[in-house]
């Protein structure tokens, strides 16, 4: 071969590599771009490994022993050594390390929190972008026309406070309504935690969902239990069943891509404009009359001055810990907080066997659940100081009837008359960052779907009006630990399962903060319940072990069940923030959740 030709052929050669690598990155970023995230990310993973310095297979070797295209840039000085050269000085590089948990119960959530994480957000800038994917995603749960509360702070020497933005009912009366909806406080709510904690750009935060709405995103099974349950109402709504099934009026289920073009439409207005532009701006306007055609109830006015609030957490020290949770009208943490304080006395008055624990924790929850009967005031808030009702001298006042030979008859704690409802209608996820950073969140419709309306052209539904017939925020309570010395971000907890999320959350708290479990084995053992509309101790079925009998002797009245609560967990037992952060996280197997850990070094200038 001539000099010329083989020149040819070496340039031929050169093209053909660059062409194939240039469409093999755009493949990447469209599929990134477009395709679920959870698909996106795996790609994107395979090409990060593979930038690491991977093994490559031999019949790549071909292609990498050819003539390097980008070898001229290669070749270019560089910059920074020109610098040093110049002026004598040397530029000195540090390295940063990135770190941070979360844990979620829609895998979609989690992924984007991940992300944010990995291109240096803060806890608060990864939480934003999960609650507005979760809007997305998990529609029957959390949505722009619901709200929530956080637990927000942590690392040391940062204060713990309550974030609280619960969607309040809505005064509007209208001839179109004939579903009371509540005033929509999510966008505002998540705007605050942004505001005072993020580091990212807005519009970076609200984008990952709005191209979820766009692009479409996978269906979990959660969602689609969810969907099959309430369908038949919620496809009287013409907007809704548009949605949610396809032309031949089918729902959709598990692995079906859902996309929600109106909805993207407002996402990327709130992600152009800014919150303020849902609440007092043309959008608003437009959501007022979309809500009142969709047979809810909502003014201008209301919906422009609607604030989130800032508020003190209920704390309480027990050992070297200072454990925090959201104040009514929320109640799970409390529950769940003074379970934990029974147990811490009841364990010293028995013995470590596994009948009784069981018994032990039937005990504690019958007490704290019964108390709530009598604390919780009629409008849901409490009649009594809960500061007072969590000292260790009333909790100790309250085990002094304990006997671990036999069960306390229901009576002498639980008023019948005045068990609330609580619908299962609120979903959590949790992130902290290296920084110490935590936020931990429980997002609400008050029921699954709302009102089972969907605001036409916009693509939002409406949460129900809270009231009666278990819509209330009683279910939600986050927990965020604490060390006492210097305030570093401990343990964090979140249930999301109705009446049973303040027994689940005590179940894995006991289990982790008391009898030293792994965050593992106390998420994923059997749980027990106290129903007290019924009087019965519930049990779950996963494993063989049978303590129905045992707790039946014991003159419980006992039934089993398959599920108990879905719990989000992290254990950070040195705390954070920390030279060599150290935590572990769980999503629970009893959900669609998925937890994810970034920790890696990188340099910085």
């Amino acid at each position: 071969m001539s000099g010329q030709a083989s020149a040819t052929h070496t340039m031929k050669k050169r093209q053909t590599f660059t062409a194939t690598r240039l469409q093999f990155l755009k493949n990447v970023a469209v599929t990134i771009r477009r395709c679920n995230l959870g698909a996106g990310i795996m790609i994107l993973s395979a090409v990060l490994v593979g930038c690491g310095g991977a093994e490559v297979s031999k019949p790549l070797e071909a292609i990498t022993e050819l003539p390097n295209p980008f070898k001229a840039i290669s070749e270019l000085p560089n910059p920074f050594e020109v610098i040093n050269k110049k002026f004598g000085g040397k530029l000195k590089t540090n390295k940063k390390q990135v770190f941070g948990v979360l844990t979620s119960d829609d895998p979609a959530a989690a992924s984007v929190g991940n992300s944010i994480l990995l291109n240096g957000g803060s806890a608060a800038d990864a939480a934003s972008a999960m609650a507005f994917t979760m809007s997305v995603t998990y529609p029957s749960r959390v949505g722009l026309g619901g709200g929530g509360v956080c637990l927000v702070g942590g690392g040391r020497g940062g204060e713990v406070k309550v974030l609280e933005f619960l969607p309040p009912k809505s005064q509007t009366k209208d001839r179109r309504t004939d579903r009371p909806s509540a005033v929509p406080a999510f966008v505002r709510g998540i705007a605050a935690l942004h505001a005072r904690h993020g580091r990212m750009p807005w519009r970076m935060v609200v984008a990952p969902a709005r191209d979820f709405a766009r692009d479409g995103v996978m269906i979990t099974q959660s969602f689609s239990d969810d969907l099959e349950k309430y369908a038949r109402p919620l496809f009287t709504d013409p907007a809704s069943k548009a949605i949610f099934t396809f032309r031949d009026g089918k729902a959709y289920t598990v692995g079906n891509r859902l996309r929600q073009l109106d909805l993207n439409s407002v996402l990327s207005t709130i992600a152009g404009r800014g919150a303020g532009e849902f609440y007092n701006g043309l959008l608003a306007r437009r959501l007022v009359e979309a809500s009142l055609s969709a047979g809810g109830s909502l003014n201008a006015v209301e919906l422009r001055e609607y604030l989130p609030q800032w508020r003190d957490p209920l704390s309480v020290q027990i050992g070297e810990n200072v454990v925090h949770t959201t104040p009514t009208p929320t109640t799970a943490g409390i529950v769940a907080i003074q379970m934990l304080q029974l147990a811490t006395i009841g364990q010293r008055d028995s013995s470590d066997t596994p009948v009784n624990r069981a018994h032990l924790m039937a005990e504690i929850a019958k007490r704290s659940i019964g108390e709530r009967t009598k604390w919780l005031g009629r409008d849901l808030g409490a009649s009594e100081n809960l500061q007072t009702l969590l000292a260790a001298s009333h909790t100790s006042q309250m085990m002094r009837t304990f006997s671990h030979k036999i069960a306390s008859p229901a009576k002498k704690f639980v008023d019948h008359d005045r068990v609330p409802k609580e619908t299962n209608a609120n979903a959590s996820f949790i992130v902290a960052d290296g920084d110490g950073l935590i936020v931990n969140c429980s997002l609400t419709m008050y029921h699954p779907f709302g009102i089972g309306r969907t605001t036409p052209g916009l693509g939002i539904m409406l949460a129900a009006a809270p009231g009666g017939n278990g819509r209330n925020a009683l279910p939600l309570g986050p927990i965020v630990v604490t060390r006492a010395s210097d305030n570093a971000t401990k343990f964090a907890f979140s249930g999301s399962s109705g009446a049973t999320s303040a027994t689940a959350m005590a179940n894995v708290m006991i289990g982790v903060l008391l009898s030293k479990e792994t965050l593992v084995n106390a998420v994923s053992k059997r749980r027990l319940h106290y129903d007290a509309a019924n009087d019965e101790i519930v049990i779950e079925d996963r494993d063989k072990q049978d303590q129905f009998e045992s707790l039946t002797a014991l003159g419980h009245n006992v039934r089993r069940t398959s599920v108990i609560g879905r719990v989000n967990a992290i254990s950070c037992p040195n705390g954070l923030p920390a030279l060599e952060p150290s935590c572990n996280v769980v999503a629970d197997s009893r959900s669609d959740g998925l937890a994810t850990k970034v920790n890696f070094e990188k340099e910085v200038r």
